[in-house]
């Protein structure tokens, strides 16, 4: 999961993959794998791009499930219902629309 929110974070990524530039904004994205033994991950939009930090944290959607399944729907390789989905679906698919690497 952290290499992935690394390369979406990177600031050349919105050179080398345009549709990258469109998760710039406003809005957060919890990211809770039921069994990891800290408590996710918080991805941030911001204007100037994405940012995003291990830990607990407040966020406008928070999507919760098994560690493989979550990579799987962030890789689109299974739908996002497989996911628990709480806050901002929109935001959500917006990022999945949005993230594909």
């Amino acid at each position: 999961m952290t290499q992935l929110l690394e390369l979406l974070s990177a600031p050349v990524m919105a050179t080398l993959k345009p549709t990258v530039a469109s998760l710039r904004g406003v809005g957060s994205i919890g990211l809770r794998a039921r069994e990891e033994p800290i408590e996710g991950w918080v991805v941030t939009r911001t204007p100037t791009g994405v940012s995003w930090r291990r830990g607990p944290g407040a966020a406008d959607v928070t999507v919760t499930g098994p560690m493989q399944d979550l990579l799987l729907v962030l890789m689109r390789r299974l739908p996002p219902e497989r996911l628990t989905i709480d806050g901002d679906r929109r935001l959500f698919d917006h990022w999945l629309a949005h993230s594909a690497l």
